[in-house]
């Protein structure tokens, strides 16, 4: 464990050593802080205005039930995964902060641009911890696209080792399968969910490019 944190210490120094990366990784930092700050304030806002219900025929063919535990496992697992893989290798956390900061920013444009009542038959989904950028309350129309889904997606593709994508590429799945399952998401949520990790990981990426390449002026 010694040797671990050892290695954990100097993969950070030598990081930080460098000012491109420094740069970089602070103002992406702050960024995100500031947008994540701005959260418990935004999804009031989404929750209280009126929205349309789709007729989603796979949920229609589920009865709906409580899985929040086996759901919170995988996203608080595939979070532990991600953060154990990166303390060894800061490039690929500063990856995962700018490819976030995209997160944030279409998911909230698309809560703006398509408005969506909750799915018939919807069940509390309980976390306590992500309901802290909810304002404490469980949130039924954060809807399109699925947040769970683009997170436990964004940390498989940036993941290096093939074990790791063995583990959570059918996590994904099974992830995308329970939320339906407990009807917190229509279909068409966890497909796009799929779409915009991609985006999200290739705008992180060109921002970060030009972000590295500023710093070094």
């Amino acid at each position: 464990m010694s040797m671990f944190l050892e290695k954990v210490r100097l993969s950070w120094k030598s990081s930080f050593s460098d000012k491109r990366f420094r740069n970089s990784f602070i103002a992406g930092f702050i960024v995100l802080l500031i947008l994540l700050s701005l959260l418990p304030v935004f999804y009031p806002h989404i929750e209280s205005r009126k929205g349309i219900v789709l007729n989603d025929w796979v949920l229609n063919l589920l009865t709906p039930h409580d899985v929040s535990v086996p759901i919170f496992m995988i996203i608080w697992g595939a979070g532990v995964m991600g953060i154990y893989r990166t303390l060894t290798k800061p490039e690929i956390f500063l990856q995962f902060i700018y490819a976030y900061i995209f997160f944030v920013i279409t998911r909230s444009i698309c809560l703006v641009l398509v408005p969506l009542d909750p799915p018939v038959g919807i069940v509390e989904l309980k976390d306590p911890l992500t309901n802290i950028f909810y304002g404490g309350k469980f949130m039924t129309k954060d809807l399109f696209y699925s947040g769970h889904t683009c997170a436990v997606v964004l940390i498989c593709m940036l993941l290096e080792k093939k074990a790791d994508r063995l583990i959570l590429i059918p996590a994904a799945f099974t992830l995308a399968i329970l939320l339906l399952v407990q009807h917190v998401h229509y279909t068409i949520d966890i497909l796009a969910a799929v779409l915009f990790s991609v985006i999200c990981l290739k705008s992180g990426n060109a921002i970060l490019k030009k972000s590295l390449s500023f710093a070094a002026n």
